[in-house]
């Protein structure tokens, strides 16, 4: 299936596109439009004005697509917590690991040559912040 956004994708696509290869479509291939052009169907788009996940209420494509889903997991609760705090502007101080994600996502797409490489280089970021944050609720657990 392909899956719409727009070109230029940074830590919000990124992180959707992860979710929606982990956790909806395996083989999912991506279209990505220039800024301003609409989609013909919003049907399997993502984080663009009108997408079927997208921004919402304050809070990143990512945390649309992942309550829409109903995933519920708490790995995943608090990826989109880090990934809302590197992609949108809040009155409050977003984790520690937003920052460092931000960082990662745009020195991907800067050393890729095109945003079809930077999702697929992308993938790995997203695979080991699920990997750290999964660990780091186990040890919690096992301190309680």
């Amino acid at each position: 299936m392909i899956w719409t956004t727009w070109e230029n994708v940074g830590v919000d696509r990124m992180a959707c596109a992860w979710f929606i290869r982990r956790y909806l479509d395996d083989r999912a291939e991506f279209d990505f439009l220039s800024y301003g052009t609409k989609p013909q169907n919003i049907e399997n788009t993502f984080d663009m004005p009108g997408a079927l996940y997208s921004h919402s209420r304050g809070r990143c494509s990512f945390a649309a697509i992942v309550k829409k889903n109903r995933v519920k997991d708490e790995t995943l609760n608090m990826m989109v917590e880090i990934v809302d705090g590197a992609d949108e502007a809040s009155d409050s101080l977003p984790p520690p690991e937003s920052y460092g994600l931000e960082a990662l996502c745009v020195g991907t797409r800067l050393a890729s040559k095109t945003d079809a490489d930077a999702l697929e280089q992308g993938l790995w970021l997203y695979d080991s912040l699920f990997l750290y944050i999964k660990k780091r609720i186990e040890v919690k657990g096992d301190s309680d």
